[in-house]
């Protein structure tokens, strides 16, 4: 969690991915919404390309890498409610299984397109993240942002903040703490921290 508005944060997104999911400000009413990113398969002969430019659950794109050509076919997860449907009619040599939860054309092309979905106004559409200034576990602290993936990452957070040790090796998300700015780590930061990143996490369960 950290780096922000800043960007003094970037080394946990080499060390470890983003999630396939995190929680962001709903952009309809601003309360706590899911974001999925797509997840996209190569297609694997030019003869398939139509079926995917056809599709209504597919969203086909052309990337450039290494100077060719790349065909995808992209799909939006929860944009229909469903995970991974059952398609009785794929081209032959793909299942739904090619667009589980893999990182591999996301990173590569740094994808930041997906699914929101906002339990509280019922919103559910694609949607361009921008991240973290979508966060929606995200406090400010004199001027930087220190956000959180989604809630057991921001309770995570606040029991790192608050704790005397500090021992990284106990969380799950220690690489991601280790990179944690020092200006947050401060015995002037623990209590500003503590206490909005606790009414935050209280907040968003009204």
């Amino acid at each position: 969690m950290g780096g922000g508005r800043s960007q003094t944060m970037t080394m946990p997104y080499e060390d470890n991915p983003m999630p396939y999911e995190v929680a962001v400000a709903c952009p309809a009413c601003g309360r706590e919404a899911l974001f999925v990113f797509i997840e996209c398969a190569r297609i694997k002969l030019s003869a398939d390309i139509e079926y995917f430019k056809r599709s209504k659950l597919f969203e086909y794109r052309k990337m450039l890498y290494d100077g060719a050509g790349m065909n995808l076919a992209c799909y939006y997860h929860k944009l229909d409610q469903n995970v991974l449907p059952e398609i009785d009619d794929l081209p032959e040599g793909y299942s739904m299984a090619d667009w589980g939860r893999r990182y591999r054309y996301r990173d590569m092309f740094n994808f930041k397109s997906g699914s929101v979905v906002c339990s509280s106004c019922g919103v559910r559409r694609k949607h361009e993240l921008t991240w973290p200034n979508e966060a929606y576990f995200s406090i400010d602290y004199k001027g930087h942002a220190l956000w959180a993936y989604d809630r057991p990452h921001a309770v995570e957070l606040l029991d790192y903040i608050r704790s005397k040790d500090r021992d990284r090796s106990k969380y799950k998300h220690q690489s991601f703490l280790l990179h944690l700015p020092a200006h947050f780590q401060t015995h002037k930061a623990r209590d500003h921290i503590v206490k909005h990143l606790t009414a935050k996490l209280q907040a968003a369960k009204r």
